[in-house]
């Protein structure tokens, strides 16, 4: 498992796990999760190229990202309520490659030809010019790594099919993806989401034909995080206890992004795609990191 990988559970998990040792509710118990009509299965790759086109066909695209952590045992009960992350991120886009990602204290810029990325929190930034044979997603990864940050999160899997339909990365993602359908029944399209293999999904609401959720299964990587913390807990105290029955009724664990107040084909302002570093922020030069080795996002 990568260190970035791990890193990026824990910007999420470590605080939030906190509030799992608080008292669950005495007598009310977490309802049954709200089944709705089974769709059909489509053809995965069909689906996948039929949102290609729908996306492309927007002129503009936004989204807010809301993140949340789903805990579950063997049967698919809740372990604990979901924990939800107070930090949020958004994403715009405009044709032809015109990108800005917030998250994180992370901001991304690609006004189509050149891409910058900054850590407002560490006060420094770097760029890179953008040609045709370098993807968005791309770009994003190799400007973060050079500012040691962690990849984005799955929700910047929307620019894919927005601006990417002819890019390897979408060629991968169709030629690996398969249709499934959640807990709920509702259509999903599986894949390996990233240089780990680990499991991923997008949600998609095949009647509007966006993806309305990104799944991704960080099970292993909360799993060892929670046994460390055990190892470092009085385990006859109530926090001890705790994280003793997580560990051992956990089966799964999912970080789940919502993709909440999308908005299409609305004017965005021309100034979202400029960058203007603060007077006080350091430029990073690039170190020669590989500009191709990208993903679809964790």
């Amino acid at each position: 498992m990568s260190t970035l990988f791990l890193d990026g559970c824990r910007a999420l998990v470590g605080a939030t796990l906190l509030s799992l040792f608080g008292e669950p509710p005495a007598s009310n118990p977490q309802p049954p999760s709200v089944k709705v009509q089974e769709a059909r299965l489509p053809d995965a790759k069909l689906l996948a190229e039929r949102l290609a086109k729908c996306y492309a066909e927007m002129t503009t695209y936004q989204h807010v990202a809301t993140r949340e952590l789903s805990m579950r045992d063997a049967e698919g009960n809740p372990v604990r309520e979901s924990l939800v992350d107070s930090e949020r991120s958004w994403l715009a886009l405009e044709h032809p490659r015109k990108v800005r990602y917030e998250a994180d204290g992370l901001v991304f810029i690609c006004n189509g030809d050149q891409a910058w990325c900054a850590d407002s929190t560490a006060a420094k930034y770097t760029s890179m010019p953008l040609d045709a044979k370098i993807t968005v997603h791309e770009a994003l990864n190799s400007l973060a790594r050079q500012l040691g940050r962690k990849k984005p999160d799955g929700s910047f899997v929307i620019p894919l099919f927005f601006q990417e339909q002819r890019s390897h990365t979408l060629h991968d993602f169709m030629n690996s993806t398969s249709a499934d359908k959640d807990e709920n029944g509702r259509v999903c399209l599986r894949y390996r989401g990233g240089d780990d293999g680990t499991m991923a999904a997008v949600l998609v609401d095949v009647e509007q034909c966006r993806v309305v959720q990104h799944t991704l299964d960080i099970s292993d990587a909360v799993r060892t995080q929670l046994q460390e913390m055990a190892r470092t807990s009085d385990e006859t105290s109530k926090q001890g206890q705790l994280l003793k029955k997580i560990i051992e009724t956990m089966r799964t664990c999912d970080r789940r992004i919502a993709l909440t107040d999308v908005r299409v084909n609305e004017t965005i302002p021309a100034e979202s795609f400029e960058f203007k570093p603060q007077p006080h922020w350091t430029r990073v030069e690039d170190q020669g990191n590989d500009h191709r080795a990208g993903d679809t996002g964790k």
